[in-house]
């Protein structure tokens, strides 16, 4: 059983990370097309825009994605009951997030959206149902551990956009590009939908008790989510307020690029999450997150070595001299980088364990830590200072979230950073054959 199940991760494993550099490498196509298309004022505006609708898809997804897995994960309903008890939820939740959504435009416009068009505004308001159903679909594969078809959905996804901007390219602005990313996402829940084949019927429940339960979960994640989404994007906002959407152009592509470097983080995460749901043994636990920490902290380092000591010479001839300001910025991003890749494996593997909440003080902290040294950077050190006040706060949150995880799981942290004999063996076993032998 061990063997089969260490086979298995290690499967998982390779079809996530490597879903995801495919994903990666497309993602980073369309980028440079858009930045390109666009050039540093234009992104600026187009990241604004999307914003609001990822701010509304996160606050009013309560988390349905994590308790999804979760609740699958500990065989506490039925796949079919759990998909039509999530329909439901989607479309409420939906109606409330674009509700919201008007009423932050119709109230804030003046403050947090200067210099940019209404209309693209209330547009790009048609993501956030297509973003919570194809969030709650991409769940239940996740739930199934079927990585393999949630990675092909993925690609198709990203894929779909590539061939919609290239097919429009000569006609594209910042509201075409916006039609462009909701055609994108419908066209991957088509995709999703295929997937999943016959698990997956439209059909509506609404037992009390277990969508109080569900959000329950959820909620948990929730908070903490929000925060963190909150933190990655409230710095756009406050450039934007002091400065101008050039400068949020520069900023924008320079935490594009150094995000890339979570990929490693991101694959293994979502496969750990699943995983350590359906473990009961806390030695068996804590050996598959010591083994994920290790590569993921080596891993990400090499990533950021690469985008710090030739970022300079890469991002002129990629995305064009105009970005250039943004290289200094990806250096001041990148020890919060570092620290947050590791503070998302643990935070995943605290929620595994049932502890979702023990995140949310440290994320809440990162934020209005965020928030306020945002407001005393920027004036002084322009958007560098932005780039600094977010690498500090990822890192205190992150040793937070160190001190929390180590109290609850009882392992050592600094032995994440370098491997037992028996992590060897197994890490070896793992690569060499999948099967133990």
């Amino acid at each position: 059983m061990e063997k089969t199940s260490e086979k298995k991760l290690f499967f998982d494993f390779s079809y996530n990370f490597i879903g995801n550099i495919i994903v990666f490498i497309l993602s980073f196509c369309i980028s440079i097309i858009i930045a390109r298309l666009l050039g540093p004022e234009k992104k600026g505006i187009y990241s604004l825009i999307l914003f609001l609708p990822g701010l509304m898809t996160m606050i009013f997804g309560f988390g349905l994605d994590a308790s999804t897995i979760y609740h699958y994960g500990k065989k506490e309903i039925s796949l079919s009951d759990l998909i039509a008890h999530n329909n439901f939820l989607v479309i409420i939740l939906s109606f409330l997030a674009i509700l919201s959504g008007c009423i932050v435009i119709f109230l804030g416009y003046n403050t947090y959206f200067i210099n940019i068009n209404r209309g693209y505004l209330f547009l790009a308001l048609a993501l956030i149902p297509l973003g919570l159903y194809s969030s709650m679909l991409k769940a239940v594969l996740r739930a199934k551990d079927e990585f393999k078809k949630l990675n092909i959905a993925n690609f198709l996804t990203t894929l779909f956009l590539v061939l919609f901007v290239l097919l429009l390219f000569f006609r594209a602005s910042v509201g075409l590009l916006v039609v462009i990313q909701i055609g994108a996402i419908f066209a991957g829940i088509l995709v999703l939908i295929k997937m999943t084949k016959l698990d997956i019927h439209f059909s509506l429940k609404r037992e009390p008790v277990f969508i109080r339960k569900s959000l329950l979960y959820g909620v948990k994640v929730h908070f903490s989510n929000i925060i963190s989404y909150f933190h990655y994007r409230v710095d756009l906002m406050i450039i934007n307020m002091l400065m101008t959407p050039l400068f949020v152009g520069y900023y924008s592509l320079a935490v594009n690029i150094a995000e890339k470097a979570w990929m490693l983080s991101q694959s293994i995460s979502s496969v750990l999450f699943s995983r350590i749901t359906k473990e009961d043994n806390g030695d068996d636990q804590n050996s598959t997150v010591r083994i994920s920490l290790f590569i993921t902290f080596w891993g990400t380092i090499s990533l950021l070595f690469v985008l710090t000591f030739w970022g300079a010479f890469l991002i002129p001839m990629i995305y064009g001299n105009d970005y250039l300001p943004s290289y200094p910025l990806i250096k001041l991003l990148a020890p919060g980088i570092i620290m947050l890749s590791i503070s998302r494996i643990l935070s995943a593997d605290l929620a595994a364990r049932g502890y979702p909440q023990k995140t949310i003080i440290p994320k809440l902290t990162m934020l209005l830590m965020n928030i306020i040294l945002n407001l005393l950077f920027i004036p002084k050190y322009g958007v560098g200072g932005a780039a600094m006040a977010t690498s500090i706060t990822y890192t205190m949150s992150s040793v937070m979230i160190i001190v929390i995880h180590r109290k609850i799981s009882s392992s050592d942290f600094f032995r994440f950073f370098y491997l037992s004999r028996n992590d060897i063996r197994k890490l070896k076993r793992i690569l060499k054959t999948g099967d133990g032998e």
